[in-house]
């Protein structure tokens, strides 16, 4: 199964469509053993998302493989390495690994700097040392990897990816990770939720956008789907990639769509692909 877990509800309040805040602690425990149980065993988190790190490591107990992610690194850094090493050590004790599948740049800019190739020397280490299994970024917009790319092997790359978003396949740069042998992993696969709003509870901000969720919706209504199951079906026809990321706050929200994979995927698929970044990105929400 594609599915590994999203952690960022676990550690603070995140995504549009949350209305239940930071997860228990309970339901973690619920989640996790759920998860298990029927073979999704990774889980992507942060040293940025809160204590997300912190809580899991009271459960993952080296069952689930861990892709987390580095902070900004400070530009006046004396020993790259040590800070990466010491970042690296920190997340380790949190989680409670030996080691960790995947260590990714929250800041993948940070290559293009004058310390990039310090930086990206001192994650290479670090899996040369074994601290890691997998090296890469997470992106925002595949445009940050026709600098990078060629520059840097990359391991493993997390980028959005959904319905309304897919620039990694439209600017061919799912097939040239594939090819190039690099892991892929999509997250923001619901939109933070805003595919899975009926109609009546979009919010007004994305009223310029209203065709297009009226074209998601009739599609949906015509192929006798529900909005979850039309959103990973869409993900699944990609063979390129590897892992779906996904936000789960609850056990029967796992289960629902650990169902929904089983959904019959539709014979074809409308084209509902948006340009427009203020909707995509939903760091640009707050300025709409």
């Amino acid at each position: 199964m594609k599915l590994a877990l999203g952690s960022a509800q676990f550690g603070m309040h995140y995504g549009i469509s949350n209305s239940s805040g930071i997860v228990s602690e309970e339901h973690i425990h619920q989640i996790l053993e759920c998860a298990l149980l029927n073979d999704i065993n990774l889980i992507d988190t942060a040293i940025d998302y809160g204590d997300s790190e912190l809580r899991l490591g009271a459960h993952v107990d080296n069952k689930f493989r861990v892709v987390t992610k580095l902070p900004f690194c400070p530009e006046d850094t004396e020993d790259i390495l040590e800070w990466a090493l010491l970042q690296v050590e920190g997340s380790k004790k949190r989680l409670r690994v030996e080691s960790l599948y995947g260590l990714l740049l929250h800041r993948p800019e940070q290559l293009l700097g004058n310390s990039g190739s310090k930086l990206w020397d001192a994650m290479t280490e670090l899996k040369i040392q074994g601290h890691v299994k997998r090296i890469g970024i997470s992106i925002y917009n595949p445009s940050e990897l026709e600098a990078i790319s060629p520059k840097f092997s990359l391991d493993l790359v997390q980028s959005p990816f959904n319905v309304f978003d897919t620039r990694l396949h439209s600017s061919g740069w799912l097939e040239k990770l594939h090819q190039n042998s690099t892991e892929i992993h999509v997250r923001s696969i619901f939109l933070q939720g805003l595919l899975l709003m009926g109609q009546h509870e979009i919010p007004k901000i994305f009223l310029p956008w209203k065709k297009s969720f009226q074209a998601w919706h009739d599609w949906l209504a015509s192929n006798s789907l529900s909005p979850l199951a039309g959103c990973i079906r869409f993900i699944d026809i990609f063979n390129e990639i590897d892992q779906i990321i996904i936000g789960i706050e609850t056990r029967d929200q796992l289960i629902e769509i650990i169902n929904a994979c089983n959904t019959e995927s539709p014979s074809s698929w409308p084209y509902l692909s948006v340009d427009n970044c203020a909707l995509i990105n939903p760091a640009s929400w707050d300025s709409l």
